[in-house]
């Protein structure tokens, strides 16, 4: 098992490993294995819901910062109903992460939890720089 994935003991003989684009010789994982094992030692349930993967290209990406000023710049899409006045956002936290596009392809995303008006929400920019 890959050092930085992670195992939880759900109780009852179930049992989950997490994987979060981790990387394991020459690919990456991604995904969440569960299996349940009955009282007499025999595995009753098993699914296996991990992707492999390896890097296709790679890119520049933008700085933190350059996506906070996309932000500031409203370069970017709400899709909730609530946020079409929109008068306060609040930055709670963001991290880089990585999303699956309509091709199969993880592509890096900055990840900004905010407070739109008071209401939690996320906005996301794509981080790969323009070309």
């Amino acid at each position: 098992m890959p050092k930085d994935a992670s195992f939880e003991d759900n109780g009852e003989g179930r049992y989950s490993i997490y994987l979060d684009m981790v990387k394991f010789k020459d690919v990456y994982l991604d995904g969440k294995l569960n299996c349940e094992i009955g009282e007499d030692n025999k595995v009753y349930g098993f699914s296996n819901n991990i992707i492999s993967y390896k890097p296709y290209k790679e890119y520049e990406i933008l700085t933190s910062k350059e996506a906070y000023n996309k932000i500031l710049n409203g370069e970017f899409k709400i899709y909730d109903e609530f946020a079409k006045n929109l008068d306060k956002i609040e930055i709670i936290d963001f991290k880089l992460s990585y999303s699956l596009d309509t091709k199969g392809f993880y592509q890096p995303i900055y990840n900004f939890d905010v407070k739109l008006d008071g209401e939690k929400s996320q906005i996301h920019i794509p981080a790969i720089k323009d070309k």
